[in-house]
C-alpha cells in the first residue's frame, strides 16, 4: 500500500511538471546535480532503478520514480517534456541507451550524457547528446585551476 500511495503521488506531481530536469540515476553524480538545480529553485525529477537510491531520493525530498530510464514508459511517466534530461547512471552504455530512447520520443528536450571514458564521448553525440560528461575529466579540470 505504501508503495502504491508513493507512485500515485509520483504519479499526480509529474503530471503538473513542464520546463523541468529529468536526472536518470541517483548515485553521489546524479544526487549532486538533483541538489544544486533545487538549491537554484529548478523542478527536478529522478529516474532510479536501484530500490535503495530510489528510497533514498524520496527519503531526500525529491521527487523520484523507481523504474529503467531505458524505457519509453519510464520517460513517459516523469514528463518527457522536460527541459531537459540528463543521464547520471554509472555506465556509460545505459546512458547512451537512455539518450536514444530519450531523443526518439522527445526531440526537443536538451540531453546531457555522463560516460566513464572518452571513447563513449563520439558513441553519446551520435545518440543524441547535446553535451557530454566524463566526470574524471571535469574534476581533473578543476584540479588543474585550483593550482
Amino acid at each position: 500500500m505504501q508503495e502504491e500511495l508513493r507512485y500515485m503521488q509520483t504519479d499526480r506531481a509529474t503530471d503538473d511538471l513542464e520546463d523541468h530536469v529529468i536526472i536518470c540515476g541517483y548515485g553521489m553524480f546524479g544526487r549532486t546535480i538533483a541538489d544544486r538545480l533545487d538549491d537554484d529553485g529548478e523542478s527536478v525529477v529522478v529516474i532510479e532503478l536501484d530500490e535503495a537510491e530510489f528510497e533514498r531520493a524520496l527519503d531526500d525530498g525529491v521527487l523520484a520514480l523507481q523504474g529503467d530510464a531505458r524505457r519509453e514508459e519510464t520517460l513517459h511517466e516523469v514528463g518527457i517534456r522536460a527541459r531537459t534530461l540528463v543521464t547520471a547512471i554509472d555506465d556509460s552504455n545505459a546512458n547512451i541507451q537512455t539518450a536514444i530512447t530519450a531523443g526518439q520520443i522527445a526531440p526537443t528536450v536538451r540531453l546531457v550524457v555522463r560516460v566513464g571514458d572518452a571513447m563513449y564521448e563520439p558513441l553519446a553525440r551520435r545518440a543524441g547528446a547535446d553535451e557530454v560528461i566524463i566526470p574524471e575529466v571535469v574534476s581533473g579540470e578543476r584540479v588543474t585551476e585550483s593550482l
